[in-house]
Parts: C-alpha cells; sequence; structure tokens
C-alpha cells in the first residue's frame, strides 16, 4: 500500500500535490479496496508522513481538515 500511494503522487502533474479524495480515487483505481481497508491506508499515509516521504501541505490529520 505505501509504494501504491507514492506511486500515486509521484504520477501526480500538479505541481501542488493531492487532495485525500483524489489520492484516494487513484489508488482504488489501482485496485485497493478502501471501502473495506480505509483504516489500513489512513495508517499507510499517516506513516509516510511521519517518515518524510510524503509531506503535508495543509490541515491537521490524515484528513488535513
Amino acid at each position: 500500500l505505501p509504494k501504491l500511494i507514492l506511486q500515486a503522487v509521484a504520477a501526480s502533474e500538479r505541481r501542488t500535490g493531492l487532495s485525500l479524495q483524489a489520492l484516494k480515487k487513484l489508488v482504488a483505481a489501482a485496485g485497493y479496496d478502501l471501502a473495506r481497508k480505509k483504516t489500513y491506508f489512513r495508517r499507510a499515509l499517516l506513516s509516510l508522513v511521519a517518515k518524510g516521504l510524503v509531506r503535508k501541505l495543509r490541515g491537521s490529520g490524515a484528513s488535513g481538515s
């Protein structure tokens, strides 16, 4: 899952990054079942932010609001 998230962010051509909704849409299109595994998605995303591999631009928490 972290590889899917990093690939989705890398494939994005937007200079300002991706919203959480756009990231979820790209990961779901890659075949990940977000309806059943959304907790794992949030944990993976927060761990990537904590490691410094993905940078959060706005907000607090995994939702960014």
